[in-house]
């Protein structure tokens, strides 16, 4: 199962090509050993996350990764910088959190992401954590206010202007459910169906229906 899934999710959703930068996170586990090689021997350059020095080592001695980070010890986006200068073009994820938010922020243009797990957060007591968004509420014209925190680095993670419902949305809320909301159709009858076809419509035009005109296929 674990060389299926980094089998299609790198090549697959992935949609990997030759000589790009693919970084693997969690890059010693099961699908992340397998991921790294695959990569490698479509030509790509490879960088694995991984915790510990064993399993670094692992990962550029036996598996032929060419670079690899210790998130334990090193600043993951300063290593990044350092390892895949030109940006990534595809990461592989399999921790979530954190290491997914500095990821994110090192992508090249067209990069694809490939959602495979969230180990970091398998413990919480919360609901699983995914990229990181800064929520600031209000109304178009709080817009450029909001655009400005883009440009001074105000914001953590993806800066996102709620707008406010206006009061006719929110009256929504007292219409009928799918399940309570009565509906019909007007079907042309079968003798009718061999007619030109504008005759029809000239009795939706006229208002001769209730509810959806209906005109099988012929």
């Amino acid at each position: 199962m674990p060389g299926m899934t980094a089998y299609f999710g790198l090549l697959d959703v992935g949609a990997l090509k030759d000589r790009e930068t693919v970084v693997i996170s969690g890059a010693a586990g099961a699908v992340g050993t397998i991921a790294g090689q695959i990569a490698k021997a479509r030509g790509c350059r490879v960088v694995g996350i991984a915790g510990g020095p064993e399993k670094c080592a692992l990962l550029t001695g036996e598996l032929g990764f060419d670079a690899a980070i210790d998130h334990r010890t090193e600043d993951v986006k300063k290593a990044l910088r350092e390892h895949a200068p030109e940006g990534i073009d595809v990461y592989f994820d399999n921790v979530g959190g954190d290491i997914l938010d500095t990821a994110l922020t090192r992508l090249a243009m067209h990069a694809r992401v490939v959602v495979c797990g969230a180990i970091s957060q398998y413990n919480n007591a919360a609901p699983v954590q995914g990229p990181s968004e800064h929520v600031v509420r209000g109304t178009v014209d709080g817009f450029p206010a909001t655009l400005q925190m883009l440009f001074r680095g105000a914001n953590v993670g993806k800066l996102v202007l709620e707008l406010a419902w206006p009061p006719r949305c929110q009256e929504s809320s007292g219409t009928p459910s799918r399940s309570t909301a009565r509906w019909r159709s007007s079907p042309v009858p079968p003798a009718d169906w061999a007619g030109p076809r504008r005759w029809h419509w000239r009795g939706r035009a006229r208002g001769g229906r209730s509810g959806r005109r209906a005109l099988p296929r012929l």
